[in-house]
C-alpha cells in the first residue's frame, strides 16, 4: 500500500469519505472541520493528510497541521487505522511519514 498524501481543499468526495472514517472510529464530531478541509484555513495552518487505501477505501490516516506563522508548531491528529487493519503498521508508517514531513519544514 501506498501512502498518499493530500492538502486542503480536499476534493467533496474524499472530504465526505473521511469524516464518515473518522467518525466510525472516533465519534461524530468531524463536520465541524469541513470548512478546514476546503481549506479556509490556509492562511494560517497549513494541513497535510497522509492516507493509506485498501480496495478503494481509506483504511489510515494521520494528519499534520503546522501553522504558517511558525512552522516549528504543528499538531498530529486524526491517527486512525481501519479495524480490519490494525496490527499491520499503518498508523506507524503514516506518522512516520508525517514526522518527516515536520523535520524536514520546522
Amino acid at each position: 500500500m501506498q501512502i498518499s498524501v493530500e492538502t486542503p481543499p480536499l476534493e467533496a468526495g474524499l472530504t465526505e469519505e473521511l469524516i464518515d472514517f473518522w467518525d466510525g472510529i472516533f465519534g461524530d464530531g468531524y463536520q465541524a472541520d469541513r470548512p478546514a478541509y476546503a481549506g479556509d484555513e490556509r492562511d494560517f495552518n497549513r494541513d497535510t493528510f497522509y492516507l493509506l487505501e485498501q480496495g478503494g477505501r481509506t483504511v489510515g490516516s494521520s494528519h499534520l497541521t503546522t501553522a504558517v506563522g511558525n512552522p516549528e508548531l504543528s499538531g498530529l491528529g486524526e491517527v486512525a487505522t481501519a479495524p480490519q487493519c490494525r496490527g499491520q503498521g499503518i498508523a506507524s508508517r503514516l506518522c512516520r511519514a508525517a514526522r518527516a514531513d515536520f523535520l524536514d519544514v520546522g
